[in-house]
């Protein structure tokens, strides 16, 4: 894979991990240039009809939800297979029912990794370990801004460029297993696929199918469909702009969200 290639890659499926209410989706097989960074600014807004705290239990049956983030995704090369990454973000949430509103605001729980490109293809391949800690910011407030306990995820992940339709094109696809540090907090599996593609040098687009399915008493599961538009406004910048839709679930808030995204390499 050509190194322009593989740095647009880069950019755009760093996008796509960042924008999912938890970070199911990887980019794992793309790694930077030593010394090199990736940095990605994503704002997202959803409203829901129900409420459901971290741990799949239902509020409110009767409520409207929304859900303001902001995020902060950084990955470094540290050498020509290996990659660091960090994530941080901070969130306001608002609970309207007939009884009154209530909203909390603060940090969210941060997460750090490491990914290891195995193969540099084609295709390529790579795995990703994760901890995401339970570190935010305030605590005890209605409602929970995050979830109480830590995970830790291991993920695989394939994808390689190609051509569709004679446009300079990608697909992505990859599964991975977190483990809920809490006593019967039980478990998750998630698998997605990504298939992107240039309408020209500037404009490119990318669509995700995903599916979440809980285990070991972990009673949360989900279907979502995303997708989005992404803008070369420089050599090293980009923006991103589009909407993400949890079609099913089980245990979780359902209904759409939009998201606006700045990714910039440096």
């Amino acid at each position: 894979m050509q190194t322009s290639l593989k740095s647009k890659l880069l950019l755009v499926l760093a996008a796509i991990f960042i924008i999912s209410f938890t970070p199911q989706k990887s980019y794992s097989q793309w790694i930077p240039t030593k010394g090199k960074n990736g940095t990605l600014v994503t704002m997202k807004y959803g409203e829901f009809n129900q409420y459901y705290d971290p741990t799949g239990k239902l509020i409110n049956n009767s409520s409207k939800f929304s859900r303001f983030d902001i995020d902060v995704f950084n990955i470094t090369g540290i050498s020509q297979s290996v990659a660091f990454f960090t994530k941080f973000g901070f969130a306001k949430l608002t609970n309207q029912t007939p009884s009154g509103t209530t909203s909390s605001f603060g940090f969210k729980n941060p997460s750090i990794g490491l990914v290891y490109q195995i193969s540099p293809g084609p295709p390529v391949m790579g795995l990703e370990l994760e901890a995401n800690l339970p570190l935010h910011f305030p605590r005890d407030q209605d409602p929970a801004l995050d979830a109480d306990f830590a995970t830790y995820s291991i993920g695989f992940t394939i994808g390689n460029g190609m051509r569709l339709f004679r446009m300079p094109s990608y697909y992505s696809a990859g599964v991975k297993y977190k483990f809920r540090g809490a006593a019967d907090a039980g478990e998750e599996l998630s698998v997605y696929f990504t298939l992107g593609s240039s309408f020209n040098k500037y404009t490119s687009w990318y669509a995700t199918i995903e599916s979440n399915r809980g285990l070991n008493g972990n009673n949360q599961s989900s279907t979502k469909l995303s997708g989005a538009i992404v803008q070369k406004i420089s050599k090293s910048m980009s923006l991103s702009f589009g909407t993400e839709y949890i079609v099913a679930g089980k245990n979780v808030s359902t209904g759409p969200s939009l998201f606006l995204g700045f990714n910039f390499g440096y």
